[in-house]
Formats: structure tokens, C-alpha cells, sequence
């Protein structure tokens, strides 16, 4: 991780978004203190851009006077996080001496959650019938995509990150879990390490724990 100066998130407007789920959230934090927050039901690419301008609005800035764009990396919404990595970083390009950072949606949840629980289980979804797996156990964290038949098999006190609608019945009855954007900023404030900042050319991918896979494309299929 490149280190920004102490307590970059601290000094100047920094903005905070959440674009992994359906519910997006954003924040915007004035020297270490949350000035505006907004949220809404729906996709990143009909949503985001409106909310970033009603916090901007309420907060009688605009994006020239962000010192520090940050999302979440995931996992979650693939193009909700591809949206959200790309548009900061057109920021940050266009506002010079300003950073892009990220944070890992498993990582920083586990964090907050370790403050009151001593073990535990977060799961959100993957791809169809399975799960991406956050486990904190004897001290010892594991992540890894598991089928969300395995579920039920988990004995730990498990907590659904539920990011969209699903129809897999392996979800149902899971205790939720959520925090938003300004929950998000809050913790970071308080423990910039788990902040992930960008290099100056760096445009970060959506996160995944899935094992990506390539295929040969067989063109007659599609012809």
C-alpha cells in the first residue's frame, strides 16, 4: 500500500462510496468529521452520478475540492464497482494531488464486527449457487467461495451480506448485516491501514474470490 502522508483521511473532504450492492451509500467526511451522507435503492449506473451530486450539493463543494475519492473494492456488484473505481479515478486525474483509495467489503466488515463478537461467519453472493465466504475462527480468518449448499454446514454465528435479491433458499434465514457508507467511513477514520491507496496510474478491478476462468470463444456459436 502506497502511504499518502499521516492521516491523509483525517485532512481535506474525502469521499466514501459504496456501489457493491444495490443499495449504494456515500458520505463525505470534512477533516475527519462526516459533514453529508446519501443513500439509495438501485444500480450504480443510474444512481451513482445523482448521489454524488447531491452530496456535493449539500456540502456546497464540488469534485475539485476532494483531496481523497474512496470505494468500495468489493466483493459485490462487479460493474457497480467497475462504475465507481472508473469515475474516481477520471477524479483524481482531473484534481491534481488527490488519491484514489479502496477497501475490501469482507475485510472492513470482519473489523466492525470483531469489536463485539469473537467469532463468526460473514457470507454474501457469488455467482449462482454459491457464496463468498468471510470466516473468523479461533483467531484465524479464512475467505475463499464456497457452493451455498455448504452454508447450513457452518457452525459459526453467520451474518448474510445480502447485495441483491436472491431466489437461493441456502440465504434464507441468516441474520443481515449491513453498514453503510458513513458506518464504512466512520471505522476507516479511525484505522486508515485498512484503507488500500491507489497509485498515481492505478485503476482497481472489482475484487473477487471466485477463481476467474477463461474460454476459447468459439465464434460458429455465436454466428
Amino acid at each position: 500500500m502506497e502511504k499518502f502522508g499521516e492521516k491523509f483521511l483525517s485532512n481535506g473532504n474525502v469521499l466514501f462510496i459504496d456501489t457493491a450492492s444495490d443499495n449504494i451509500s456515500a458520505c463525505l467526511a470534512q477533516n475527519g468529521k462526516i459533514i453529508c451522507s446519501m443513500s439509495k435503492q438501485g444500480g450504480a449506473l443510474e444512481n451513482m452520478f445523482g448521489i454524488l451530486n447531491e452530496i456535493f450539493a449539500a456540502a456546497s463543494l464540488n469534485a475539485r475540492d476532494v483531496s481523497a475519492f474512496g470505494f468500495c473494492q468489493g466483493v459485490g456488484s462487479i460493474l457497480g464497482i467497475r462504475t465507481a473505481s472508473a469515475a474516481l479515478s477520471t477524479f483524481r486525474a482531473a484534481n491534481k494531488n488527490s488519491v484514489c483509495f479502496a477497501w475490501n467489503l469482507l475485510k472492513t466488515y470482519a473489523q466492525i464486527l470483531k469489536a463485539s463478537r469473537s467469532e463468526f461467519a460473514i457470507l454474501c453472493p457469488s455467482r449462482k449457487n454459491f457464496a463468498n465466504l468471510l470466516a473468523f475462527e479461533n483467531g484465524k480468518t479464512i475467505e475463499k467461495e464456497i457452493a451455498s449448499s455448504e452454508i447450513q454446514g457452518i457452525k459459526l454465528p453467520k451474518y448474510f451480506v445480502e447485495q441483491r435479491k436472491s431466489a437461493d433458499k441456502n440465504f434464507e434465514n441468516l441474520e443481515r448485516v449491513f453498514f453503510n457508507a458513513t458506518e464504512i467511513a466512520e471505522f476507516l477514520l479511525k484505522n486508515e491501514d485498512f484503507a488500500y491507496v491507489c497509485e498515481p496510474s492505478e485503476i482497481l478491478d472489482a475484487a473477487v474470490l471466485a477463481k476467474r476462468e477463461y474460454v476459447k470463444w468459439n465464434s460458429p456459436a455465436h454466428s
